[in-house]
C-alpha cells in the first residue's frame, strides 16, 4: 500500500506562514504541515465557494492548537486530537502548530491553486514595497514584459526581471492594492504606488499586473504602467481631469 513519512516528503511550499509537504495516496493527499507563527489565513480563500475551503479534511495535531469556523459553529482541536472538517470552513492556527492530514487530491489542488495565488501575491506586494530578497518569488526563467508610456521591455530571468526594477524603482514605497483577481493560471493586480526618491521628491505610478503563478513562484508577468508622475504632474493631473473613480 501507498504511504508517505514527513521528512522524505519534499517541501513545497516554504512561506513564513506554512510549511507545507505533500504526498500523493491514491485518490488522496497527505499532508505534513507546520505553522510557525499564528495565522488567520480567511483572506486566501476569497475567490472558492462561499470564499471559504470547499475541500474536506482529516487530520491529526501533532502540535499546538487548530480552530475550524463554519457559518453556524466552530470547533477546536489540540495537540493529540483527531479531526473531521468538512467543507465551509476556514482554519484559525496558534503559532508552533503541526498537523497531518488527508484530503481529496482534487478537490485539495483547487483549493491550493487559489491560496497559492493570494500567497503569491501578498509576497509580490511586499516585495514592491521593500525591494527585500525576493526568495523563489519568481521562478529563475521567469518571463517580464513591461509596457510603459511609448516605451517596452522585457526580461528573461529572475535576475534581469529584478534589475529591470532596481533600475525605475530603487526606493521603497507604499502599495495600495485597488484589485486583485484570480484567473486560471494566477491573477490581476490593479494598483496605485508612492515612494519618495533620495532628494525627497514624492513620485506616484498606477500598474496592473497579469501574473501566470506555479507552486507558489511566479513564471510569467505582464505590467502596464502609467509611468512615474512627479509631484508637478500629479498636480497638474488633478487640476485639469475630474475622475468619476478617484
Amino acid at each position: 500500500m501507498p504511504s508517505a513519512r514527513e521528512m522524505t516528503t519534499p517541501v513545497a511550499i516554504h512561506h513564513e506562514l506554512i510549511q507545507g509537504r505533500y504526498a500523493g495516496l491514491g485518490e488522496y493527499t497527505v499532508s505534513f504541515e507546520r505553522f510557525p507563527r499564528d495565522v488567520d489565513p480567511a483572506p486566501y480563500f476569497a475567490g472558492l465557494p462561499g470564499d471559504r475551503c470547499s475541500c474536506p479534511h482529516w487530520g491529526v495535531v501533532t502540535a499546538g492548537q487548530i480552530t475550524f469556523r463554519w457559518v453556524d459553529r466552530e470547533e477546536t482541536y489540540a495537540e493529540g486530537d483527531a479531526y473531521h472538517a468538512p467543507p465551509g470552513h476556514l482554519p484559525l492556527i496558534t503559532a508552533g502548530t503541526s498537523v497531518i492530514e488527508f484530503s481529496p487530491a482534487e478537490e485539495l489542488a483547487k483549493v491550493q491553486r487559489v491560496v497559492d495565488a493570494h500567497m503569491t501575491a501578498d509576497r509580490f506586494v511586499r516585495w514592491l514595497e521593500t525591494g527585500a530578497e525576493p526568495g523563489d518569488l519568481f521562478a529563475p526563467d521567469v518571463f517580464g514584459d513591461l509596457t510603459l508610456p511609448q516605451w517596452r521591455v522585457q526580461a528573461g530571468t529572475a535576475t534581469d526581471l529584478m534589475a529591470l526594477r532596481t533600475q525605475g524603482h530603487p526606493w521603497p514605497g507604499t502599495v495600495t492594492v485597488e484589485r486583485l483577481d484570480l484567473t486560471a493560471r494566477g491573477w490581476v493586480m490593479q494598483m496605485t504606488e508612492r515612494w519618495t526618491d533620495d532628494n525627497g521628491a514624492d513620485w506616484y505610478c498606477r500598474e496592473m499586473f497579469r501574473a501566470d503563478v506555479e507552486n507558489g513562484s511566479i513564471t510569467d508577468i505582464a505590467i502596464s504602467c502609467t509611468g512615474d508622475w512627479d509631484e508637478a504632474t500629479v498636480r497638474k493631473h488633478a487640476a485639469e481631469v475630474e475622475l468619476l473613480r478617484p
